[in-house]
């Protein structure tokens, strides 16, 4: 009757999900609460490649009171990482965007016209306190 209960999701070769790209990772050192150095970010980033990932766009916390990052500290950390998989001779292709609480900190980089982190063209990733519904989404 319904061909979705039927029809098993495609699988990537050698992965365990049906895609190789993560747009939604933790895995750049020692700038939120991910991976706190760079030898953590290769053992993270092996793991990801052993279920099939062979690409990922990190996205480190931007939080008001807790992880003011920005576009230099997350550079920072990128180059770190990706020279650790240069020297550790891994090929994975990763970038950097962030991930925005949507907090008064978040509303002050749009007062200001603070260029944001997208993971692709004009998208960023947001969350949502965990404490409270947030107003004026």
């Amino acid at each position: 009757m319904f061909s979705i209960f039927k029809k098993k999701p495609q699988i990537s070769s050698g992965g365990v999900f049906p895609f190789t790209a993560d747009i939604h990772s933790h895995i750049l050192p020692g700038i939120d609460d991910g991976a706190p150095d760079a030898a953590a970010s290769i053992l993270l980033i092996k793991g990801m490649m052993a279920a099939g990932i062979t690409s990922a766009v990190a996205t480190p916390h931007i939080i008001g009171d807790l992880y003011r990052n920005n576009s230099e500290t997350i550079g920072k950390a990128l180059e770190i990482t990706t020279n650790a998989l240069k020297e550790n001779q891994i090929d994975f292709n990763i970038k950097a965007a962030a991930e925005y609480m949507m907090d008064d900190y978040f509303l002050e980089l749009l007062r200001t016209k603070t260029p944001l982190l997208p993971i692709k063209d004009n998208m960023v990733l947001t969350e949502f306190s965990y404490a409270e519904k947030p107003a004026n989404v």
